[in-house]
């Protein structure tokens, strides 16, 4: 999701609404690190890191290790819904004990901001 700088945004309404009003199985991939003027960056669910823009225009992004003390609980919450989600839909996921696995096999294909899964 885009435009997480602007006023007014929210992505769990833009999730919530992409499940109810188009019935798709989505769910984010990141979490946003503020949002509207505050917005400094988004923590990865896969990869349990934080992605901060630096610069003028937020061009230079700087990868840190760790998640947020402050997003800790979101991320916990989030990433277990996604993988959730994910089960719905892919018996490799579902039938990982520990999922593991899913960050192996999903890693390498999540580009975007939310992933849907039908």
């Amino acid at each position: 999701m885009n435009k997480l700088d602007r006023a007014g945004a929210n992505p769990w309404k833009v999730i919530n609404g992409l499940r109810t009003v188009l019935a798709l199985n989505a769910a984010a991939v990141q979490i946003p690190i503020g949002l509207e003027e505050k917005h400094e960056g988004v923590v990865d669910l896969i990869e349990g890191c934080a992605y901060y823009c630096r610069g003028e225009k937020g061009e230079v992004v700087v990868r840190e290790e760790g998640i947020p003390e402050e997003y800790q609980e979101l991320y916990n919450e989030k990433r277990a819904e996604l993988i959730e989600r994910l089960a719905d839909v892919d018996d490799e996921v579902r039938m990982c004990e520990q999922h593991t696995c899913f960050f192996s096999f999903y890693s390498s294909r999540c580009f975007h901001s939310f992933v849907f899964f039908s």
